[in-house]
């Protein structure tokens, strides 16, 4: 398919028939290659995504650096592609209610559709593992999950559990937000540049800032609901 084929099946893919997505789908990804499903959904999510930034830049005020911050952390794992309403909400208040449903249609089209045939590519791939010449699964084991968790989350994480806390007092991190970024990038696998945005408030206690992560009500929910499971004894900012 050329180019402008792929992008029109993207615009009109919830006017197909079930029938005509799937069989687009086993030609761009060559038989339902599992690597090609991942970038597919992920070409699909990216498509859509720059075309509600341009909704954004159009109809708001917000600066521009702060559109693309959020712009470059949804792109940064892959957990919005599979939690669309969390990519909503973070667009939503600048975006007329009838852009959003055209997307949320398409995705209620497409996803689960797409869902089932790299389930389908998946158990291909175990059936085909023979003997000691096992093909590794945990690269598309990797390509199954659910979700990655949001760099936001992985900082409350780090917040809760005081290794934040704790870095702040110690050298370099005391006097430098860039180097407790750059350590704290090689912790959680994320760039120093979309983590500085969320410390930047945290590390000041700026509970006005809307970047603040203790802001969000349902990362900071999510990640004391798992340390309460693991066992973890939670502290609010009362105890010592």
């Amino acid at each position: 398919m050329t180019n402008t084929e792929i992008i029109d099946f993207y615009e009109n893919i919830d006017k197909l028939t079930s029938f005509k997505r799937i069989r687009t789908v086993y030609d761009l990804t060559n038989d339902l290659d599992i690597n090609l499903l991942r970038f597919l959904r992920k070409d699909f999510f990216m498509h859509h995504l720059l075309k509600i930034k341009a909704e954004v830049y159009l109809h708001s005020d917000v600066d521009s650096k702060d559109i693309e911050h959020v712009y470059n952390t949804l792109l940064d794992g892959d957990y919005y592609m599979y939690y669309i309403e969390d990519t909503i909400e973070t667009f939503c208040e600048y975006i007329d209610k009838s852009f959003i449903n055209e997307f949320l249609d398409k995705i209620t089209h497409f996803f689960p559709e797409l869902n089932m045939l790299t389930r389908l590519s998946y158990s291909k791939i175990k059936r085909n593992q023979v003997g000691d010449e096992k093909i590794s699964s945990e690269p598309y084991e990797e390509l199954m999950e659910e979700y990655n968790i949001p760099i936001i989350r992985r900082i409350l994480f780090l917040e809760k559990l005081g290794v934040i806390d704790f870095l702040k007092k110690e050298r370099p991190f005391n006097t430098s937000i860039n180097s407790m970024a750059n350590i704290l990038g090689h912790i959680i696998d994320a760039k120093p540049s979309s983590i500085q945005p969320l410390l930047n408030p945290l590390l000041g206690n700026d509970l006005e800032n809307k970047n603040n992560p203790l802001n969000s009500s349902k990362n900071v929910m999510a990640v004391e609901a798992h340390l309460i499971k693991i066992g973890f004894s939670i502290k609010n900012g009362t105890d010592n």
